[in-house]
């Protein structure tokens, strides 16, 4: 196993996700989407500038397509990244069942999209959980919450294939909640893995295995690095991964899974995890 510094942006980098015929894309709170050209190491403007704050990413029903959680629009943006179509495309705003206070993350399992809704840094806290894990029908453009209004940020999401089992990282209450299907769009929610340390989770990423990455970051005021914590499907907390830099800002992994790229935003690097078989 090995960690690797790819690259080191002019700007914060976050939200990372492979997409379409693999290439890897990564957003800037200064409203660029980008893609990454691993070969030369540098970063490479995709589409119009966003009027907004984009953050999470995950792949779209499209070849080369993205879904974005834009937070201060308070939207789920589709991002065409081959250039061949219109850029962005507003998918979930006001009006589809749901009042957003601004999306953070997102991630897709087939027609359906789950957001963490958090708000901007600080509005949803410890003292006040308003935080919300949202259901988004990619066919009837309805939406729902699965956790209304009770977490402390909810600042990503992972969901295993075919849905059956969603993990949802809650920042300021420094745990991972997991949610198990018991029928249609019913869940079951407990609490995952209670951590202790570092801020609080900012980032997940779950592998074919069941095993949940989880990146772990803290204040620059007083860290100068974070961890990934490695977690079986059983809960066992069995390996940690330092990185330079205490703001982990997001974790995906390849098609083949075998690297696991990082984005840190105080060092505005974005790293890749080789994992060994």
């Amino acid at each position: 196993m090995a960690l690797v510094k790819v690259l080191e942006s002019d700007v914060p980098i976050e939200g990372p996700c492979v997409a379409g015929s693999g290439g890897l894309y990564v957003t800037s709170a200064s409203g660029c989407i980008f893609r990454v050209d691993l070969e030369g190491e540098k970063l490479e403007g995709i589409g119009e500038e966003i009027q907004g704050t984009p953050k999470g990413t995950c792949p779209g029903r499209k070849e080369d397509e993205i879904f974005v959680a834009d937070t201060s629009q308070s939207a789920i943006l589709t991002v065409d990244c081959s250039g061949r179509e219109s850029s962005n495309t507003t998918v979930i705003s006001a009006g589809t069942g749901v009042t957003l206070k601004g999306p953070g993350a997102v991630a897709r399992n087939d027609n359906k999209l789950y957001l963490c809704d958090s708000g901007s840094l600080g509005e949803t806290t410890l003292a006040n959980p308003r935080g919300s894990l949202v259901l988004h029908d990619l066919d009837t453009g309805r939406s729902s919450s699965l956790l209304n209004e009770c977490l402390a940020h909810p600042s990503d999401v992972t969901v295993s294939e075919g849905g059956d089992i969603i993990y949802v990282a809650e920042m300021f209450a420094n745990r991972v909640l997991r949610l198990v299907r018991s029928g249609g769009d019913s869940y079951h929610t407990t609490v995952f893995c209670q951590l202790s340390g570092y801020l609080g989770p900012s980032a997940l990423a779950l592998d074919e295995s069941g095993n949940l990455y989880v990146a772990r970051c803290d204040l620059r005021t007083i860290s100068k690095e974070s961890v990934i914590t490695i977690i079986r499907p059983t809960g066992e907390q069995y390996a940690d991964l330092t990185v330079p830099g205490p703001e982990l800002s997001g974790l995906c992994y390849d098609r083949s899974q075998k690297c696991l790229y990082i984005t840190e935003n105080s060092t505005k690097s974005l790293f890749r995890y080789s994992i060994s078989t």
